[in-house]
């Protein structure tokens, strides 16, 4: 089990990008999440201030040493369990294709 100074709500609020590290080091170690640690890394107030405080660079960085450790997939589980996925993977405005004309994905099944 992980154990995190302070009370994690605060604590992520004074420095938004610890949420990503904690979630790197929590994937890269193989740690079960301290109590309430979830709660506050899911809190729309957190995901906020990561959103409106954290440069795409810094977010890049860090999302770049989930997926190039041992447990990448662990990472994005936890990315995804709390509500940060698309905070950290943002397609651009400009960059979104009509659904209509982007080409069909292939099945998994194929």
């Amino acid at each position: 089990n992980a154990e995190y100074m302070g009370e994690p709500h605060q604590t992520f609020m004074d420095d938004p990008l610890r949420v990503l590290r904690a979630i790197r080091f929590t994937a890269r170690f193989g740690y079960a999440p301290a109590p309430g640690l979830v709660d506050a890394m899911s809190s729309p107030e957190v995901r906020h201030a990561l959103e409106s405080k954290v440069s795409r660079e810094r977010i890049g960085i860090e999302l770049s040493g989930m997926l190039s450790g041992p447990a990448p997939l662990d990472a994005l589980v936890f990315l995804r369990r709390c509500n940060l996925l698309s905070v950290v993977c943002v397609v651009p405005g400009a960059a979104l294709i009509d659904s209509d004309a982007a080409p069909a994905l292939p099945s998994a099944h194929q």
